[in-house]
């Protein structure tokens, strides 16, 4: 299977929140979810998943992965969900496991882009892009892209450090000024809102709610020393 288009996603609404123009701009592509895991019935109910409207025994992670599915549909994307649990469920998972499974990934659906985060703020994110950074050496007929997380990169001084650690790491990047397709605003719109539990759990007190999702998409071409930076066509 070829896709132009893969974008990772550390969880279920992370790349629609960070790359939902991008993603109905480009059709067919395909988004990969890490931490899309459903935890055992022995595993407690979270704070979070109540914030979000479940109760115990529900099947939390099934009911996210329908809100996903419905969220891609609107986007004409492909979803592919991977068996990691959230952090929250108290999990801990090596670099290099996750990495093994996104090299699968990756090479099942031969993309000629793949756009993964930036890492920020949470270990399911930082996890995310340290494994993704991995395969930038070794895929070399892979255009790579960083996307800032949405929310997250909110937080001041958040994307400036971690560009910083990238490029102190050896990493080269540049900016993409990839401005707003009016064709797909109504579509990101239309899919960040299947969101409903997160967006619920969003909007309790001390959280930030999800207006960033709406805000400017903001990407990073990404190489490592040995390779040329790349910008995807559009």
């Amino acid at each position: 299977m070829t896709s132009g288009l893969l974008v990772i996603s550390p969880h279920c609404d992370d790349a629609v929140f960070a790359c939902g123009e991008t993603i109905a701009a480009c059709p067919g592509a395909v988004v990969a979810t890490v931490f899309a895991g459903r935890p055992g019935t022995w595993v407690p109910h979270t704070e979070w998943d109540r914030l979000s409207g479940f109760k115990s025994h529900d099947d939390v992670m099934g009911a996210r992965r329908e809100e996903d599915r419905t969220a891609l549909e609107r986007l004409g994307a492909i979803p592919v969900w991977m068996n990691f649990l959230d952090a929250q469920y108290g999990d801990n998972y090596a670099v290099e496991t996750i990495a093994e499974a996104m090299t699968e990934v990756v090479q099942r659906m031969r993309p000629r882009c793949v756009l993964f985060p930036l890492g920020l703020f949470h270990s399911d994110h930082a996890l995310t892009h340290r494994a993704a950074l991995t395969m930038v050496v070794t895929h070399n007929d892979v255009k790579w892209q960083v996307y800032e997380d949405a929310l997250y990169r909110c937080i001041p001084g958040l994307v400036q450090r971690r560009v910083a650690e990238l490029r102190n790491e050896g990493y080269a990047l540049s900016r993409i000024n990839r401005g707003a397709t009016f064709d797909a605003l109504a579509p990101k719109r239309s899919a960040v809102e299947c969101y409903v539990s997160q967006i619920r759990a969003l909007a309790t007190d001390g959280r930030p709610g999800h207006v960033d999702a709406y805000a400017p998409e903001r990407f990073w071409a990404l190489a490592s020393p040995r390779r040329r930076v790349h910008h995807v066509p559009r």
